[in-house]
């Protein structure tokens, strides 16, 4: 079964792209355009398809989110006329065209991107945020059926409340593969739509080949946007690729006169806000922005424009609307409204603190703990220099650009959990992340220097494209030092890299063209297909022997080979309290876990002992985090079938008194 799913979700992934693709092909007849736009329009379906089939339970259904696939790629074919040139003779064209170094580069490029998807599926990591509620939402709607509905997956803490567009998206992926593939290799695809888009919206705006090389490859290498949350399904960085991806739509519908590129790029600012909050003020500056500089040729495009309006609701939109209605205030569970719900206790806690009421203080422990050095410092300089740039390049572009970042650090400095408590507690590990909710800020700052480097002229040209290489390698080199399980040797990439640039010069030579024909991609697609289930097998396992983040401590390898192949390696549901340990869903994702809640009366606790396994996680302060439970209580006075320090394990033998 497990290479039956993978085939449908690499069918399902192709159908949707083709789709994408040539629909985008409608509004730009450029290879490159057309792929980033054609990656909007085919994540938007997905997530659309999801969320409708939702409604009726099948949501997470692999027959019919592939029919659903299908049946897109059909419609796109039978309403779409094909473009005057197929991507793949453009692709090819472009190919011949780059010479042998540009062909090198290429095959390079993908090379690294491929050998470090293979590193991932190798090492799959996930850390605090992916194991305490991202992958519990997937796997529980991958159960459920209906992505998007509200769980209760941390006590006391509304996840449910966040925006989820990601979350979607990957329970599309996860219920059509039935493993934790999907989840694995998300973040691989986005990190390559991240550097494509980087690439189109810098070109677009004219800044030359080296800089625009070197601002893409800096964003791409900041560890706190890609590596610091290890290499699972994070909010942060998805969030960030979109907001990109829309800016370079923007850029190229402006300056390239191609307006219909904007139906895209509000879609893919419509993701980003519907993935995090974060990248709100952006992300609506970047649309108000776009509608002035395009004016009157928005008002022809009619229909599609209402479509794409229509859609971005649907994924930016949904959560917040939610939110207001259910609890008075679209930016709930942090804002309130005095007529709706109160802050929850755990976001209202007086442990928070901004940036801007303690700022010495939040300074001098960045410092204490290296923190900056190890993720932050080439981000830093890319901020320093982006507002300091219009004091040497007198252009409204970086002005404006200079002006954006300092708003965003602005923004940053005044929300929560940016500055440092009063004593290091168990909430002082959200102040080490913040500067993760700034990345929007740092990617405008680097497309500031870039267009600095572009109006610079002769003289400070070279120091500016100096300063991008300088950033890009202080985000290099602070990346790689996350060291594993965050991310590989250097080798890894490089051999990679190695392997495709041979590739590249034997392509250069081949009958390759054929690959890219449908019958050559159709071909690929079985290919990942069944790299896929090669993938799953063992998946949970491979991440168990990983080793676990600090702040994933309460997770373990000796839980999941319980539950893998020791006494409890049964397909008999488990609960857990008071965090939702969703890997031991297993491989193939088929047993249920789910949470006790927080104040479960003990008769319950004991009919959920009888119908499965009961965990018991013992090695986080639960009452600090969460308030008092009962489960701890309820169990007191059983026999565990098994515990250690950090966790105990009941089933329906445990009911009697522990003697």
């Amino acid at each position: 079964m497990a290479l039956i799913h993978h085939l449908l979700l690499a069918g399902s992934v192709t159908l949707l792209l083709g789709a994408g693709v040539r629909a985008a092909a409608r509004l730009s007849e450029a290879p490159l355009e057309r792929l980033v736009a054609g990656a909007v329009l085919a994540a938007v379906v997905a997530a659309v398809e999801a969320l409708a089939l939702g409604l009726l339970g099948l949501g997470a259904t692999p027959g019919v989110l592939f029919a659903g696939a299908a049946v897109a790629w059909l419609a796109a074919w039978r309403l779409v006329p094909a473009a005057a040139a197929p991507l793949w003779r453009q692709a090819g064209g472009r190919w011949e065209r780059l010479g042998p170094g540009g062909r090198l580069a290429v095959g390079a490029l993908v090379g690294a991107g491929v050998a470090w998807t293979v590193w991932l599926v190798r090492w799959p990591a996930f850390d605090w945020d992916g194991l305490a509620y991202h992958i519990p939402e997937v796997v529980a709607w991958v159960h459920n059926g209906s992505p998007g509905s509200v769980l209760t997956i941390v006590p006391g803490y509304p996840y449910g409340a966040f925006p989820v567009a990601n979350e979607v998206l990957l329970t599309w992926g996860s219920g059509i593969g039935r493993s934790f593939v999907w989840i694995t290799i998300w973040p691989a695809l986005l990190f390559a739509l991240l550097g494509a888009a980087g690439w189109l919206g810098l070109r677009a705006l004219r800044v030359p080949r080296l800089a625009a090389a070197l601002a893409a490859g800096s964003l791409c290498a900041a560890p706190m946007a890609t590596s610091y949350q290890l290499n699972g399904p994070n909010s942060d960085f998805p969030a960030l690729v979109w907001l990109v991806v829309a800016g370079a739509l923007g850029a190229a519908a402006v300056t390239r006169g191609r307006a219909g590129l904007f139906l895209p790029a509000l879609l893919a600012a419509a993701l980003s806000v519907g993935t995090k909050t974060t990248t709100a003020p952006l992300a609506g500056l970047l649309i108000v922005v776009l509608v002035v500089r395009l004016g009157g040729p928005l008002r022809h495009l009619g229909l599609p424009l209402a479509l794409a309006a229509g859609g971005a609701l649907v994924v930016g939109g949904t959560w917040y609307l939610r939110n207001l209605v259910d609890h008075g205030s679209p930016l709930w569970p942090f804002f309130s409204a005095p007529w709706g719900d109160p802050v929850p206790h755990l976001l209202g806690r007086p442990e928070r603190f901004t940036f801007f009421q303690r700022p010495l203080e939040t300074l001098a422990r960045f410092g204490d703990d290296g923190y900056v050095k190890d993720t932050f410092l080439g981000a830093l300089v890319a901020l320093g220099g982006a507002i300091a740039a219009p004091l040497l390049v007198r252009r409204r572009s970086v002005l404006a650009g200079a002006t954006a970042t300092a708003v965003s650090v602005l923004l940053w400095t005044l929300a929560e959990d940016t500055g440092a408590p009063q004593a290091k507690s168990d909430f002082a590990g959200a102040l080490y992340g913040s500067p993760r909710l700034l990345m929007a800020g740092v990617a405008v700052a680097t497309l500031t220097l870039a267009l600095a480097t572009r109006d610079a002229g002769r003289r400070l040209a070279p120091a500016l494209g100096a300063l991008l290489a300088v950033v890009l390698g202080l985000n290099a080199v602070e990346l790689f030092d996350l060291g594993f399980p965050a991310t590989p040797t250097v080798w890894t990439p490089v051999a990679g890299a190695a392997a495709g640039a041979v590739v590249a010069l034997i392509a250069a030579r081949a009958p390759w063209r054929w690959l890219l024909r449908p019958a050559g991609v159709a071909i690929g697609a079985l290919a990942l297909g069944a790299t896929g289930a090669l993938a799953a097998h063992h998946l949970v396992e491979r991440h168990a022997r990983v080793g676990f983040s600090p702040r994933a401590r309460y997770l373990d390898a000796e839980l999941i080979a319980l539950f893998v192949d020791g006494p409890a390696a049964d397909r008999r549901p488990v609960f857990t309290t008071p965090i939702v340990t969703a890997m031991l869903a297993g491989d193939d994702l088929a047993r249920r876990v789910a949470a006790i809640p927080q104040h479960e009366p003990c008769r319950a606790i004991e009919a959920r002992a009888r119908a499965g396994w009961v965990v018991v996680i013992k090695n986080i302060n639960a009452d600090l985090l969460f308030g008092p439970s009962t489960a701890r209580r309820c169990t007191a006075r059983w026999r565990s079938d098994y515990e250690n320090a950090g966790l105990a394990i009941y089933d329906a033998r445990s009911l009697a008194p522990a003697r």
